[in-house]
């Protein structure tokens, strides 16, 4: 399972990275972004890239697994073929955290590029509107095969995007490309990454310190969803 990274980067660094032209989230740095919450993605805004706000998990009834969505199940389905489309993101990451269970134990591996630089994972986003006109935003983070630094672990890893694959994977030229957009989605090179045994006293006590802080737009946990979909449409 693959369900919570760390982001970490400076806003400046990550509008350097991913040449970014606005940003519409505040920022600081979190060691669990985790599900059902509000998580920093980039998307292309009309040909400028740009760090939002989305709550991390879609909503709509046909989401299976709201969080994480099977690379390989996207041409199946009508509703992900439209948003594979159109409204493609990408969420930056320092590392992604893949859980185990070893003996009656939880362990915790850290996975990170080997070079130290912010990953750029596949997703997708949805957009809801309400009777007033304002949006409500979620996304869904694209899995793939483990490589194999993982697959002793996990059998899926986040899709990430090598090199310069995420401004490729933005680009709206491409959304008529489907099986171009496909060919990105493939295991990371195991030899460009690093993995490491965490303490889970280490990640309590980072856990612990950013819920006690004063957290901003994008730490807080997304409430009352169910009552907010009773108000949504498409």
């Amino acid at each position: 399972m693959c369900d919570r990274f760390s982001l970490t980067t400076t806003v400046p660094d990550l509008c350097e990275r991913f040449a970014l032209h606005d940003t519409r989230v505040s920022l600081r740095p979190r060691h669990d972004y985790s599900p059902n919450r509000t998580v920093p993605v980039i998307v292309n805004d009309g040909g400028k890239r740009a760090l939002e706000g989305h709550r991390w998990g879609l909503v709509p009834f046909w989401a299976k697994d709201a969080v994480l969505t099977d690379s390989a199940e996207i041409q199946d389905k009508r509703e992900y073929r439209k948003l594979f489309a159109k409204h493609r993101c990408v969420f930056p990451c320092d590392k992604f955290y893949v859980y185990t269970q070893e003996g009656k134990r939880q362990q915790v591996y850290e996975a990170a590029a080997e070079n130290g630089e912010t990953l750029a994972l596949a997703g997708f986003y949805e957009i809801w509107l309400d009777k007033q006109g304002g949006e409500f935003r979620t996304c869904t983070m694209m899995t793939t095969v483990s490589n194999r630094l993982l697959y002793a672990y996990t059998e899926r890893m986040p899709a990430i995007l090598k090199g310069n694959d995420w401004d490729e994977w933005l680009n709206e030229e491409r959304n008529g490309e489907p099986d171009y957009l496909q060919s990105l989605l493939t295991p990371f090179p195991p030899e460009l990454m690093r993995l490491r045994a965490a303490l889970n006293e280490e990640l309590a006590e980072r856990s612990e310190a950013e819920e006690g802080g004063a957290d901003g737009e994008e730490s807080k946990p997304v409430r009352g969803v169910s009552l907010l979909l009773s108000s949504l449409r498409k």
